[in-house]
């Protein structure tokens, strides 16, 4: 394992003005809140790892095409786990954080865009139940968030993700800074349990050395880890040269497609590290997931990248994501699911794996409204199927805004084949059939036929269900 110092802790405004994105309001030390219950002794663990910016055609389990970073730890989860071809996202970072933590999809959580920790709106609110505050609620589960938060404005404060019910909070608060920043993965100040540090070395790295000090802080308590790294997330750079394998030359502009396999390829090696040196004892009750936030920055999709397409948008190459599930619940290892599923699926999911009895239900016993499924009945078969009609995802701004304040209001929804989009602030609809249309380029609304009108019809009918 590598070993680094204890950070330089440093208090006050001198540290906050050194990197905005923690100027944000200091909090006093949060009292850790007390679980339900005792920690169940057969409670296993849940280490869950999100990627930022990192679609299904980057990681060589997803893709076999050229544009496949070399991701053989990524890979090998797959093979012991469940790949998931049909995954949704959000197409940005910041509601799909928040479906992956309440398990709601952004018209109840209320964030439907980015989170700026400089802007006067809010973000997720305290007030959700969240995934750290079920596990703990319900099984006396342990939990602790380390990298990218980005769920925090600047009202909510730098301790907002232990308002939210993390333990600890090791990371920083949202992105790391602008395209041409290219130190910015270096030179991060960070937040460790509301204290303010100077950067510790590459941000990819010191996230797994904070999830190994987490996990070790636990001891033989049960614990939900989120490891949330920063990678790919723009700036692009080339990591260090021990962590990738790529020919890199000039600025990364001038070849993001490259430097943006570097960071992903960067990210499987610690994420081989971390899981290393967790060992094998450990492992063996714990559930590894793994998923991205969204899809491919566009300028870093090379070839694959089109107009319109990638990060950012309703298609395929903007919401569809990796999700692997690997661990003791796996019955058939090496397996893949054609069903549809979405990030709200994994609040549900982590708490049935980690020993919860139907989480949807404990949810509805606090008045709480959870869209998500648990796929544990896919997990143990990926034939199966999901109670529900089709899967939905959608983003809006300004996040909070009533739905007749509203800007923007984007919404997918997809039943089998069939995948309808809306422009619910504007108005007009797409058809599509990712059956025989995975590329999205035939609107079947524009043929007028009726059988289009009757799958248009039938989607609208999943989104009236749901009150979108």
């Amino acid at each position: 394992m590598r070993t680094r110092t204890r950070p330089l802790v440093v208090r006050g405004l001198l540290a906050l003005s050194v990197f905005a994105t923690l100027a944000l309001p200091a909090d006093a030390a949060q009292e850790e809140p007390a679980p339900e219950q005792e920690a169940t002794p057969e409670a296993e663990n849940v280490l869950l790892v999100i990627l930022d910016d990192v679609g299904r055609e980057r990681i060589g389990a997803f893709s076999s095409g050229p544009a496949a970073a070399p991701t053989p730890t990524i890979d090998a989860l797959a093979r012991r786990g469940v790949c998931f071809d049909a995954a949704w996202a959000t197409p940005y970072c910041s509601p799909t954080r928040a479906t992956i933590l309440t398990g709601r999809h952004a018209s109840r959580t209320g964030v439907g865009h980015t989170v700026s920790p400089h802007g006067p709106a809010r973000g997720l609110s305290p007030d959700e139940w969240t995934l750290p505050k079920a596990a703990r609620d319900l099984m006396g589960v342990r939990s602790a968030m380390v990298g990218k938060w980005h769920l925090a404005g600047s009202p909510d404060g730098r301790d907002h993700a232990r308002k939210c019910g993390f333990d600890r909070f090791l990371g920083t608060l949202a992105n790391l800074g602008k395209s041409h920043e290219i130190d910015a993965y270096s030179t991060a100040w960070t937040v460790v349990d509301n204290e303010v540090t100077r950067p510790r070395g590459y941000i990819t790295t010191v996230t797994v050395d904070d999830a190994l000090e987490s996990i070790a802080w636990f001891g033989e308590v049960p614990w939900v880890v989120v490891v949330s790294f920063h990678a790919a997330h723009f700036p692009l750079h080339a990591p260090p040269a021990d962590l990738h394998s790529q020919e890199l030359s000039g600025q990364p502009m001038q070849s993001p497609m490259a430097h943006h396999i570097a960071m992903v390829e960067s990210v499987d090696r610690e994420l081989g590290r971390l899981l290393a040196s967790i060992g094998e004892p450990v492992l063996e009750r714990t559930h590894v997931i793994v998923v991205g936030d969204n899809g491919t920055q566009g300028k870093a999709m090379g070839d694959a990248h089109r107009p319109g397409k990638g990060k950012g948008t309703m298609h395929e190459t903007g919401v569809g994501v990796p999700l692997v599930i690997a661990g003791p619940g796996v019955a058939s290892p090496g397996t893949r699911c054609a069903v549809p599923v979405h990030t709200t699926d994994l609040f549900p999911t982590a708490l049935a794996l980690m020993g919860a009895e139907d989480p949807v239900a404990a949810a509805r016993e606090r008045d709480v409204v959870v869209d998500g499924r648990d796929l544990s009945p896919l997990i143990a078969d990926p034939t199966a199927s999901l109670d529900r009609d089709g899967v939905v995802t959608e983003w809006f701004r300004p996040n909070h805004a009533p739905p007749g304040e509203r800007t923007v209001h984007r919404i997918a929804v997809r039943s089998g084949a069939d995948k309808l989009v809306m422009d619910a602030a504007g108005g007009g609809e797409s058809l599509y059939d990712l059956g025989a249309d995975d590329d999205e380029s035939a609107d079947r609304l524009r043929a007028d036929d009726e059988a289009a009108g009757a799958a248009r019809d039938r989607l609208r009918r999943i989104l009236e269900a749901l009150g979108l």
